[in-house]
């Protein structure tokens, strides 16, 4: 399940982000703009805490970076499902990056607030 959840988040972001959207404003603006808009817009989908927007929007650029490079959407693609999977294993395992920690009892985000959990 979490495999399939990564590949088809890889897949369809990258499409989204980078083949559509960066793909666009390269035609119309120069390649710096287009990934860092791009990415920004990518962050900002991914908000859950203001570390993971950084977090994410570096990991736009780096990714919008290979893919003004290459030209390869498949590349960005595959690295995204990658990323994912990583992500996503550590939350199952008690981590949810850029915005805390999980144990049994609470949530503990970086800010360093705590919720229990219910």
């Amino acid at each position: 399940m979490l495999v399939a959840l990564a590949v088809f988040a890889g897949v369809g972001e990258e499409l989204l982000f980078r083949g559509a959207i960066q793909g666009w404003l390269a035609q119309h603006t120069h390649d710096a703009v287009a990934i860092v808009a791009a990415s920004v817009l990518f962050g900002m989908v991914h908000y859950l805490s203001f570390t993971y927007f950084l977090l994410a929007t570096g990991l736009g650029v780096v990714l919008g970076v290979a893919y003004a490079l290459t030209d390869s959407l498949l590349l960005v693609m595959v690295w995204h499902g990658v990323y994912d999977m990583i992500a996503l294993s550590a939350s199952v395992s008690g981590m949810v990056w850029g915005a805390g920690w999980i144990n049994q009892k609470h949530i503990v985000c970086s800010s360093g607030w705590k919720s229990p959990i219910r």
